[in-house]
């Protein structure tokens, strides 16, 4: 049970990020520098949003305790975050050649700022603690359906 609540937990998270991605033209502008990479973080990210909701649907049938699901999430978001940023940094320092101070306070700016990208995730991902809480419940056939058509798939 504690697998797949934790399981349930982390395709939240990435099935909020998903839309995100799906739904932000100014983050998809910035992944245009490179169109194979944005057409690969577009095609995941719908991906991501289709199966959101089988984790949580398996939990519910086999054990529906709120109980386990709630107390997974807070140490599933320490490990994504620690995992995201850790990745980040790793980046950063492989490539700081290539930064420049400005970079520094954009990219503040992209991921922290007032509308930056995990300032806009909150939310979406405190919704998971609500007792009545389901993945459907942040309908994005729509973005799916757009972002699917902007890749030409035909799915």
């Amino acid at each position: 049970m504690q697998q797949l609540a934790i399981t349930s937990a982390a395709e939240h998270f990435t099935a909020i990020i998903a839309r995100q991605i799906m739904q932000r033209t100014d983050l998809q502008e910035r992944l245009s520098i490179n169109e194979e990479l944005k057409s690969i973080w577009l095609w995941h990210a719908v991906e991501e949003s289709e199966h959101k909701s089988v984790a949580f649907d398996l939990y519910q049938a086999v054990s529906g305790s709120n109980l386990l699901r709630l107390v997974v999430m807070p140490p599933v978001t320490l490990y994504m975050i620690v995992v995201m940023a850790g990745g980040t940094l790793q980046l950063g320092i492989k490539h700081r050649s290539a930064w420049e101070i400005t970079q520094l306070k954009e990219f503040w700016n992209l991921v922290l700022g007032r509308n930056g990208f995990l300032s806009t995730l909150w939310q979406d991902y405190l919704d998971y603690y609500k007792l009545d809480f389901h993945p459907a419940q942040h309908n994005s056939l729509a973005l799916e359906a757009r972002t699917k058509e902007q890749l030409k798939l035909d799915i």
